[in-house]
């Protein structure tokens, strides 16, 4: 489930931030305990980090003036912290996320965006990003790892109709309905790992994904330009996510299914949880 904010001991220290596209002196909140509360996972599996505060600092400064989208969230949102792993599947590359929590009113939520060397590629649930990557010649996907990795972050950088198609390891937590006769199957399915194998056309890869509030077993074809294509796509009865993954605009959204699997307001628990977290603050 969606973890609530705990407000550590000592205030984390305010870094000041001079990027604002208001011209308005804002501040950069990096807290320094590794105690921080994200909330949701990051978007693909993988080892990742914690940044410090003052190369978290160095990093927004730098996507800020490099992408207005980037401003208009630092703007708005109290950048509580950032988190990165390195990606094999992108030449030089750094998957880098950060924790928004809204000035006003609102759920926290997590931008995220593509590091290579002197370049800062926001996602916004388009595929132009990595698209542009592959185009710019800085995709890699030689071994099955490498085309699972890109696979899966291509999968849940892009926002369809009810969600991002976000690739469910193993562990996935899930709303079970043992009375469904594919509830056994569907299960067995998802605890199967990831697949990959070669193929003429470049790689054949099998996975579980989460999208909007039905789970899927989906065989994908992945070429050596980037493209991917779905070649089948098998819907898991009887399991359904406990959590909605999305976008809107450049920061992802998430969000709890109700207990009978029905589709909800996508927005109205991560917003229960955003005043949560506003009345934690101000009672720190």
């Amino acid at each position: 489930m969606i973890a609530p904010h705990n407000p550590v001991a000592h205030p984390p220290p305010i870094i000041s931030n001079p990027v604002n596209r208001l011209g308005e002196r804002r501040t950069l909140n990096l807290p320094l305990s590794p105690d921080i509360q994200w909330s949701a996972p990051p978007l693909i599996g993988g080892d990742w980090r914690a940044l410090p505060p003052d190369q978290a600092l160095r990093v927004m400064i730098r996507l800020c003036a490099d992408s207005a989208p980037a401003r208009a969230i630092c703007a708005a949102h109290e950048i509580a912290a950032l988190r990165m792993r390195r990606l094999a599947s992108i030449r030089d590359g750094l998957l880098i996320e950060f924790l928004a929590r809204p000035y006003a009113d609102g759920p926290a939520r997590i931008g995220a965006f593509i590091y290579r060397p002197g370049l800062f590629d926001l996602l916004d649930g388009s595929s132009a990003v990595l698209h542009g990557i592959a185009y710019e010649g800085d995709l890699i996907v030689e071994s099955p790892a490498q085309a699972l990795e890109y696979a899966q972050l291509f999968c849940a950088a892009i926002q369809g109709d009810e969600g991002s198609f976000y690739p469910a390891p193993p562990d996935f937590p899930v709303i079970r309905n043992p009375e469904d006769p594919d509830h056994a199957p569907s299960l067995e399915s998802l605890a199967r790992p990831a697949g990959v194998e070669s193929d003429p056309d470049g790689w054949r890869i099998d996975l579980a994904i989460a999208y909007g509030v039905q789970m899927f077993r989906s065989q994908l074809l992945l070429r050596p330009s980037g493209a991917l294509e779905m070649m089948d796509d098998r819907p898991l009865g009887g399991i359904t996510p406990v959590i909605v993954e999305g976008w809107a605009g450049n920061l992802r959204r998430h969000s709890l299914v109700p207990a009978d699997g029905a589709a909800a307001d996508p927005d109205a628990a991560a917003r229960d949880e955003g005043a949560k977290h506003h009345h934690d603050d101000a009672s720190a």
